[in-house]
């Protein structure tokens, strides 16, 4: 399984009180913590959010609302990986921020379906919810379709991209074994 090199969808963003220092718990909230599957954590994705019904996150994503804009250090709490299994469980592509925390960026990039996107901090002002979006990896860049404009993404290095576009860590491994057996 390999990653698109570009993703479509339309933004979730995060209002200006809530997007920096979004923490796992707000992610996915502990009492949804007793089953590891990503549909069941995808349904409860963002449940902390305090302005969210539970399953008013996910049920969003669904209607393509898909590409998270959030702010400063996000991901940040615990080192559990339920958090990027919920939001992949939601139908999450790819999140656009300004900083994460080092360990859910790595559990993103790992667990390769959510991509992990860093931007300038006035690249996240710029994009407003329901804007529509593409991603392209290729050329490190966010196309905002609706307003017509272009935000540069900080691009990944190699050994991420690698990671990235194979669809996770474990494929990665499987061909770099493959490659030495060869």
């Amino acid at each position: 399984m390999s990653m698109e090199r570009v993703l479509k969808g339309r933004a979730y963003e995060l209002s200006e009180d809530v997007r920096d220092n979004v923490n796992t718990d707000i992610i996915i909230p502990p009492e949804n913590l007793m089953r590891f599957d990503r549909e069941y954590l995808g349904q409860h994705a963002m449940d902390g959010l305090p302005s969210l019904e539970s399953g008013a996150f996910a049920a969003q994503v669904g209607e393509g609302f898909n590409i998270l804009v959030a702010g400063e250090n996000f991901g940040c709490g615990s080192m559990r990986a339920h958090a990027v299994y919920a939001l992949g469980g939601a139908g999450v592509k790819a999140i656009i921020a300004t900083s994460y925390a080092r360990t859910f960026y790595r559990n993103a990039v790992n667990c390769g379906y959510l991509v992990p996107l860093l931007v300038e901090p006035d690249a996240v002002k710029l994009i407003h919810w329901g804007d529509r979006l593409e991603v392209d990896l290729t050329n490190n860049e966010v196309r905002n379709v609706s307003k017509n404009e272009v935000y540069s993404t900080k691009p990944f290095p190699k050994v991420i991209g690698d990671i990235i576009d194979v669809g996770g860590l474990a494929e990665y491994n499987k061909r770099r074994l493959l490659a030495k057996k060869a």
